[in-house]
């Protein structure tokens, strides 16, 4: 019987690197391909990138959305869609700030920013469960009474009926988005 998975056939040496010094338009030649090879593109960029004739009716992301009520199975009209300039600015105390992405009966979303060296302070989620994740940042963030260090790309939450505490460790700002799923 066999398993998903990877196969390896052998195993590959790193390519030796040569101490030797490279000349100066080599050095050139290599810049020039990383410059060309980034990651992200500007807004600007994207929208030139940004196919135009999609040949379909867009949806005006100001509008509510016709979508069917599960329970009712009538069409109904729901903001499904907050473009990001459009945020709800919920609190700013200091350096914090917490932005509301979306905001329904069932969940909320967000962006929480805690400036440098900045504490939140301890908070009750209630009957709500509170999910994040570290956009940007190094933090101190205590959940229920345990500290942890948590970092860029990790991800944590508090289920309900906690407390959670959380310090930028940074002299810089962190940026932490967030999922607030309501009871």
């Amino acid at each position: 019987m066999r398993s998903g998975g990877f196969v390896i056939g052998g195993i590959l040496s790193p390519e030796t690197v040569s101490s030797k010094r490279k000349a100066k338009r080599e050095k050139k030649k290599v810049n020039q391909i990383v410059n060309r090879k980034r990651i992200c593109l500007d807004n600007n960029e994207r929208k030139k990138e940004l196919v135009i004739n999609l040949n379909i009716p867009l949806g005006d992301p100001l509008q509510p959305t016709s979508v069917k009520d599960p329970e009712t199975r009538k069409i109904i009209l729901l903001d499904l869609l907050r473009p990001r300039n459009t945020y709800k600015f919920s609190v700013e105390n200091d350096e914090l700030k917490v932005y509301k992405t979306l905001d329904t009966p069932l969940f909320s979303t967000g962006k929480l920013i805690l400036g440098p060296h900045q504490e939140k302070g301890r908070q009750h989620v209630g009957l709500d469960t509170l999910v994040f994740y570290v956009n940007f940042g190094d933090l101190l963030c205590t959940l229920h009474e345990t500290p942890y260090v948590i970092t860029t790309g990790d991800s944590f939450y508090v289920p309900s009926g906690n407390y959670y505490n959380i310090k930028n460790l940074l002299n810089e700002e962190s940026v932490l988005l967030f999922t607030q799923i309501k009871r």
